[in-house]
C-alpha cells in the first residue's frame, strides 16, 4: 500500500488557525479532520472555504435529488481515478438507488445503458463538462428544463468541488476504504 503523501500535522503542532479549523472538524457531525482537510489544512484559507463548500453539498438539498448527487459525486471520482472518494460515495449511491450495475458502467469508464432519462441528462452534463470541457446546448437546455438554473449552478458547484476534492486526495495518494467498493482501475 502506498503512502500517503500528507502526514497528519499533530495538534500541538499546529498555527492557532489551524487549531481552530481541527477543533471545529473534530467536535462537528464528523468528528474527526480526515480528508481532504487533511491536506487544506496546510492553507487554512483555502481549508475553511472548501470545508464550507463541502459541507454544503453534503448536507443542503440541492435542485437534483440524491442519488444524482452521488451519481456526480462518483463520475467525478471515476474521472479522477480517486479511491478514496469512489469508497466513500459507492455504498451511499447504492443507499440512494443507483444500481450496481449503472456503478459498474461508470467504473469501467463506460456510459451507463440502463440511465433513466433524467440521470441521464445529469449525467451527460457532468461528462461534457469533465472530458470535453463543454456542455452541449441540448444538455444544457435538458437540465434546465428538469432541475431549473439553479440545477445547473448546483451541477457546476458539485463538479467543482468534488474535482478540487479528488485532486487533493490523489495527489496525498489517499487510500480507499477497505471493502466499501471495488477499487477503480486506471483507464
Amino acid at each position: 500500500m502506498t503512502q500517503t503523501r500528507f502526514k497528519p500535522i499533530p495538534l500541538d503542532q499546529m498555527s492557532p488557525d489551524q487549531r481552530r479549523i481541527a477543533d471545529r472538524r473534530m467536535n462537528g457531525p464528523l468528528g474527526r479532520l480526515g480528508a481532504p482537510l487533511n491536506v487544506f489544512i496546510r492553507s487554512p484559507g483555502a481549508a475553511e472555504r472548501i470545508e464550507q463548500l463541502s459541507d454544503y453539498f453534503r448536507v443542503q438539498q440541492l435542485a437534483i435529488p440524491a442519488h444524482l448527487r452521488q451519481m456526480v459525486i462518483l463520475v467525478v471520482a471515476r474521472h479522477w481515478t480517486a479511491q478514496y472518494p469512489w469508497s466513500a460515495h459507492y455504498p451511499l449511491a447504492i443507499d440512494a438507488g443507483v444500481s450496481a450495475a449503472v456503478l459498474n458502467q461508470i467504473a469501467a469508464g463506460q456510459r451507463p445503458t440502463a440511465l433513466p432519462p433524467d440521470d441521464a441528462i445529469v449525467y451527460d452534463f457532468c461528462k461534457g463538462l469533465l472530458d470535453d470541457k463543454y456542455v452541449t446546448d441540448p444538455v444544457f437546455d435538458a437540465v434546465v428544463t428538469r432541475y431549473g438554473e439553479r440545477g445547473v449552478a448546483d451541477l457546476i458547484g458539485l463538479i467543482g468541488c468534488y474535482c478540487t476534492i479528488c485532486m487533493a486526495l490523489v495527489v496525498d495518494r489517499f487510500p480507499p476504504k477497505e471493502g466499501h467498493a471495488p477499487l477503480l482501475k486506471p483507464l
